[in-house]
């Protein structure tokens, strides 16, 4: 009989080398991240007993991105797993990381490493291929030249603007904020100082976003390692816990044609974690918060409640999000100046807030976490606490 409502902590975080043209494997990568992930932890492969994993097909950005889940606990050595899971659609890195806190929840496995892993489409590494035909609902956009999410993530706006009087120049606030908090990371990639006028001055992507409102495409593994209370008591890290998540679906597959642009399936996700514990959006302290394009990350800070709705651009407009702030959003650089991770490297950078382990870009005291991922078809949240 399975044992259900363990209480679920992070005990070890990594990340391989990030960049482009790394000369690195999907599997080399993956192997990297969740060694330095389980010496965080102070764990050895025979320790681990559960592997999850967001790993998209083939096809799905037509480029090489398949990782088997099977493949790296058998190159890692993980010889006594009793759970492994490969979710291949949903909100990143949440789709695998969720299910596989959930299974140490229940008991279905003790200690689990989950990871996101990547290759940059232009990378050698890549099987990046020129699709001339396009199927399903493709075929209907591609006539008309939207063929990439910042095509979609620009009509969110747009709504808003349209909706609420929110201005395009409103985005720009959030990526100036998250590259101070990059400048502040060895880690990240993009560390120079970036300006309003620096982000004004950016080629349009997609009217109204710019090329500083999307996410740096990379090649980069990223490694989290979760287990119970009992076990992480013991461990060489200080717990971070698990307080409560969520994963929903929206009212259609389709990206573009949702009833509510701006009421997607953050909405249904965000109720659902919140209605599963006592902590409130006041409570939280630091939030990391998917950044694919800085829509998304607004959008986010209405449905979890940081802000009202349809106040996003002036929330973050008026420094709430930035260091120093009311609720520090992104505090590693986010993936715009991370790179493309699929909301891994917000988990890490949560779980070293709450350790206190982020240096000069560290928010003073704090105790509670939000982590996001998409909006749209599908989406994914969990609040993590210190204690």
């Amino acid at each position: 009989m399975r044992r259900a409502g363990r209480r679920v902590a992070v005990v070890g975080v990594g990340f391989s080398p990030t960049g482009r043209n790394l000369g690195l494997s999907n599997e080399q990568m993956t192997a990297m991240a969740a060694k330095e992930a389980m010496a965080d932890a102070g764990l050895t492969p025979a320790d681990i007993d559960g592997v999850g994993m967001y790993t998209m097909p083939n096809g799905a950005l037509r480029s090489n991105q398949y990782t088997s889940t099977v493949r790296v606990a058998a190159m890692l050595g993980m010889s006594n797993n009793t759970w492994f899971m490969s979710a291949v659609e949903g909100p990143a890195y949440l789709a695998g990381a969720i299910p596989a806190i959930d299974a140490v929840a229940s008991g279905s496995c003790e200690t689990v490493l989950t990871t996101r892993t990547l290759v940059h489409p232009g990378s050698s590494q890549s099987t990046n291929k020129q699709i001339h035909e396009y199927e399903g609902d493709a075929q209907f956009q591609a006539p008309f030249g939207a063929l990439a999410g910042a095509h979609w993530a620009s009509l969110v706006w747009r709504r808003h603007m349209a909706k609420y009087g929110s201005t395009a120049d409103q985005l720009g606030y959030q990526p100036v904020y998250q590259r101070e908090f990059a400048a502040l990371n060895p880690k990240a990639l993009m560390r120079e100082p970036l300006s309003m006028e620096d982000y004004l001055n950016a080629r349009y992507i997609s009217k109204p976003l710019r090329l500083y409102d999307c996410e740096y495409p990379i090649s980069g593994s990223g490694a989290v390692i979760y287990t119970t209370e009992e076990r992480a008591r013991d461990l060489a890290k200080k717990p971070v816990f698990i307080e409560s998540q969520s994963l929903a679906i929206g009212s259609n597959p389709d990206f573009y044609v949702h009833d509510d642009l701006l009421g997607s399936s953050q909405k249904p996700a965000a109720k659902a974690m919140w209605d599963r514990t006592d902590l409130k959006p006041e409570d939280i302290d630091v939030g990391g918060i998917y950044d694919g394009f800085t829509v998304i990350t607004l959008m986010w800070l209405e449905s979890l409640g940081l802000c009202g709705e349809g106040e996003a651009g002036a929330f973050v407009q008026a420094g709430h999000t930035r260091l120093g702030g009311k609720i520090p959003i992104n505090c590693d650089g986010g993936t715009l100046n991370m790179g493309r991770l699929h909301a891994v490297n917000h988990v890490i950078e949560v779980t070293r807030q709450l350790r206190g382990e982020s240096g000069a870009r560290q928010t003073p005291g704090a105790e509670v976490g939000v982590v996001t991922a998409a909006i749209g078809a599908y989406a994914g949240c969990m609040l993590l606490t210190g204690s």
